[in-house]
């Protein structure tokens, strides 16, 4: 647990992630250590059907508002989620996914898959 939080900290204060390319591992394993948490999980699947503001997303994951907020903020952080105030009640933030960020993470763990580089025969010890 200690060390999830020394990640997390150490990840936040590296400020928002930038596209996950293939050479670029260390930003590939701290957005999947974001996405590793079930409730920053279940908070992208419901921001991608739309943009929501903090209390929808309290109200679907029951969860309690500092809990939810919480996440948002590592999400925001990592360039996975970002905030807009209401058009017209600038008091409410909503939250809008970033489909490039997890764009980047699918290409990013495909170019894992890729067998171009692939040598079949094995090195001597």
């Amino acid at each position: 647990m200690i060390h999830r939080y020394i990640d997390e900290h150490r990840f936040i204060q590296k400020g928002r992630l930038a596209l996950v390319t293939t050479h670029d591992t260390s930003s590939l394993a701290a957005l999947l250590t974001v996405l590793a948490d079930p409730t920053r999980l279940a908070i992208v699947e419901l921001l991608t059907t739309q943009d929501r503001c903090v209390c929808h997303l309290v109200e679907l994951l029951e969860l309690k508002q500092s809990v939810v907020s919480h996440h948002l903020g590592v999400l925001r952080h990592s360039g996975v989620v970002s905030a807009y105030p209401h058009p017209t009640d600038r008091r409410w933030q909503y939250y809008h996914l970033e489909r490039q960020v997890l764009s980047g993470a699918v290409n990013g763990l495909s170019a894992l898959l890729d067998h171009a580089h692939w040598d079949p025969t094995v090195p001597l010890c």
